[in-house]
Parts: structure tokens; C-alpha cells; sequence
């Protein structure tokens, strides 16, 4: 018995820029033999790396192409040589299964053997060091089952051809996902200083697009089901292709019973609506975007943001710059007014909520706000009465 559970599943991380890590798995037999399961672009970005992240993250370039799902065995890195097939290709063949002698063998202009080295994906560079731990534990036939899952959720992804964002959209999304679809619980290496390691987007769906500031939309992916943009359960979707709801007759977030508002819904005759949704229409603009559904969300998230924290108007609406702690666009403020004096008042959520609350949602929070400030200005009032009908003392 003791034999049959020494078949492993480890998450992988090495680091990519900074603190942040890209996450891969390691398929691990009880032979010790192992398959790495990652994901990545398919598109490499040609010139400045800083300004390719930029433009993906903030401006919803297409910089990076789409997720692309691979698997293969992780051996050490070896060399080959080339023979000359039948066919007049060349086909790789490993250097220590060649014969030097071999007249089909491919040779540089001196007559040498033209070798090349293969390095299995996500494999130690020298002196590079990466953070493991291991996911799961069982028998190599539990494992066969769990490899064969994540390829299949692997294979879905690469069809669905899912925008590939380094924040919001990349390989560490694609190892959550795939941990799931396996029926693994998604857990993270710690660093040497024994914290858990910064792996942006680890635990999130993976969605169709990648938009400006990092606002994903479309169908999307959770390991275990997809769903369209409405929320409704479909099909594992390709490519170009019309969706397969499963339930044709399911309703869609736009239909919720509770609300009958929605986005074509008038908008409210408070000022401080349209100075909300001004400001988000100037970020659309700043963006080279026309306002669509996605930035009547946003407006009707912030609304409730501000009728929650009391605001009196909105002079200003931005997306955050790169910090220490957030990247470009992660985050949109809320400004009353003026940043450069001492008397201004600034509240903030993440743009990705913003975007994906559904008006219905927004629009209760709305009201739940407006309820709680009615309730708090009739016990306001009770009390100012209450004080002025008590007795006073005659001196």
C-alpha cells in the first residue's frame, strides 16, 4: 500500500519580474518520472518588455496573443542531432542514440554534427531556484485520472482561444484552473522566508477577453464549468463558434426577478450619477474605448460606492498608476474634491469588480444604502425631538 501512494502532484514557481511568480505543475509518478502541465502565451511580444505589459494590462492590447496549454515529459535537458528522412526533412533525434559515422546526419559547413539542445518547459535555468510544494497525494492510478483531467480542461482552454493578459489571464489562472478541473484543492508554494508566494491571477477565472485596465469579459472558465457572459452555464465554447447554452431556458443576469432595472434602465436624476458617469466615459475615452455595457457596470459600482460612503458629489474618476502594491489600472478612485489641498475625500475599489457587478447588484446596493441614511436621519430626527421636549430646569 505504501507503494501506491508515493504518486505526487506539485505546483511549481519560479519568478518572472520582481516578487511575482509564474506557476506550473509538476505530474509526478510513483517511478519518479514527471509531466509538467503549464500555460503561457502563444505569441511572443517583440520589442521593450515594460511597454508590451502596458499596453496589455492598461490598454487591453493584444500583445501576448492567446493562452496556450502544453504538456510534455520533464526530463534533464539533453542534446540532439538531425537525420535526413525518406522525404527530404529532418527529424530529431537524441545525440546519444546517433551513430557519429551516419552519412544522413545534418553537418555544419566544417563537417560537424549540428546539434541542438531540448530543455523541457519550466525547467531550472542554472543557479535559478524555484519554490515547490506538493498539491496532492495518491496512487499512479489516481494520477493517470488527474493528469487526464487537467489535459482535458487544457485542451477546452486552447480551443476557447482565451486572450492572454500577464495580470489578469496567464499561467498562474491556467494552474488554479487545471488543479480544479483535477479535483485538487489550488494551494501555493512558500518562499524562503516561508511566505506564500505573489502569483497574480492564482484562483481566478479565466475569461475570453482582456480588455483596457485589465477588465476581462466574455465566457469564462472556473475548472469546472463554463458560462457566458450573462452567467448562464454553456458548452465548453471554440473559437469562433456560436455558444451551446445548457439550459437554454436559464435567465440571464440581465433578467434577475428582484430588480427589473437593468442596463437601458433610466438613469437616476441624482447629479452625482452623471458626475460618475462622466468621469468613467473620460477614462473610456482616455483609452481609445466607446462607453459600452461594461462602463454602465462601472458607473452603477461607483454609484453605489458613493451613496455606501456618503459622498456629496464626485469631482473626479481615475484608474490608479503602478505602485509597490497594485498594478496600472487595478484599482479606480472615486475623488471629491481637490487632490491638492487638504479638504478632499478619496474612496476606491478593485476595476475588475466594478466592471463584472451587474447593475441589478449595483442598483440593490443602491437602495440598501439610500434605506440605511433614511433610517439613520428618522432616529436623527427622534432624538433632536426627544431633546427638545424634555423638561428644561428653571434657575
Amino acid at each position: 500500500m505504501d507503494e501506491q501512494k508515493k504518486a505526487t502532484i506539485w505546483v511549481g514557481a519560479s519568478e518572472v519580474a520582481g516578487d511575482r511568480r509564474h506557476l506550473y505543475l509538476l505530474f509526478q509518478k510513483s517511478d519518479g518520472s514527471q509531466t509538467v502541465v503549464r500555460g503561457g502565451p502563444d505569441t511572443r511580444a517583440e520589442g521593450n518588455d515594460l511597454a508590451n505589459f502596458a499596453e496589455s494590462t492598461v490598454l487591453g492590447s493584444e500583445k501576448f496573443g492567446h493562452i496556450r496549454v502544453e504538456a510534455a515529459p520533464y526530463i534533464a535537458p539533453y542534446e540532439i542531432g538531425y537525420r535526413l528522412k525518406q522525404d527530404g526533412n529532418y527529424e530529431p533525434v537524441p545525440l546519444n542514440q546517433l551513430d557519429p559515422s551516419e552519412p544522413a546526419l545534418a553537418r555544419d559547413a566544417k563537417g560537424n554534427i549540428v546539434k541542438a539542445t531540448v530543455t523541457a518547459p519550466d525547467w531550472p535555468a542554472p543557479g535559478e531556484r524555484h519554490e515547490r510544494i506538493v498539491a496532492w497525494s495518491g496512487s499512479d492510478q489516481e494520477l493517470s485520472t488527474k493528469l487526464e483531467s487537467a489535459l482535458k480542461a487544457g485542451d477546452q482552454i486552447n480551443h476557447a482561444q482565451l486572450e492572454y493578459s500577464p495580470l489578469h489571464n496567464n499561467s498562474n489562472g491556467v494552474v488554479s484552473n487545471l488543479l480544479k478541473a483535477s479535483g485538487v484543492q489550488p494551494v501555493l508554494p512558500k518562499n524562503a522566508q516561508g511566505e506564500t508566494v505573489n502569483a497574480p491571477d492564482f484562483g481566478e477565472d479565466l475569461y475570453q477577453d482582456v480588455g483596457a485596465a485589465s477588465v476581462r469579459s466574455g465566457y469564462r472558465f472556473d475548472g469546472k464549468q463554463w458560462f457566458d457572459a450573462d452567467d448562464r452555464r454553456i458548452a465548453p465554447p471554440t473559437s469562433g463558434q456560436p455558444l451551446v447554452p445548457q439550459d437554454p431556458a436559464a435567465p440571464s443576469r440581465g433578467s434577475s426577478d428582484g430588480f427589473k432595472l437593468s442596463a437601458q434602465a433610466p438613469s437616476p436624476s441624482d447629479p452625482m450619477f452623471a458626475q460618475i458617469q462622466d468621469g468613467v466615459h473620460r477614462i473610456d475615452h482616455s483609452l481609445n474605448r466607446v462607453p459600452d455595457a461594461a462602463s454602465d457596470r462601472m458607473t452603477w459600482s461607483l454609484y453605489a460606492l458613493a451613496k455606501e460612503q456618503d459622498l456629496e458629489r464626485v469631482d473626479n474618476v481615475v484608474l490608479g498608476q503602478a505602485g509597490t502594491r497594485a498594478a496600472a489600472g487595478e484599482y479606480v478612485f472615486l475623488v471629491q474634491g481637490d487632490p491638492s489641498t487638504s479638504v478632499y475625500h478619496r474612496e476606491q475599489m478593485r476595476t475588475a469588480d466594478a466592471v463584472e457587478s451587474s447593475v441589478e447588484q449595483s442598483q440593490a446596493r443602491v437602495q440598501s444604502a439610500e434605506q440605511t441614511r433614511a433610517l439613520a436621519m428618522t432616529v436623527e430626527a427622534q432624538e433632536q425631538n426627544q431633546k427638545q421636549d424634555a423638561p428644561r430646569l428653571q434657575v
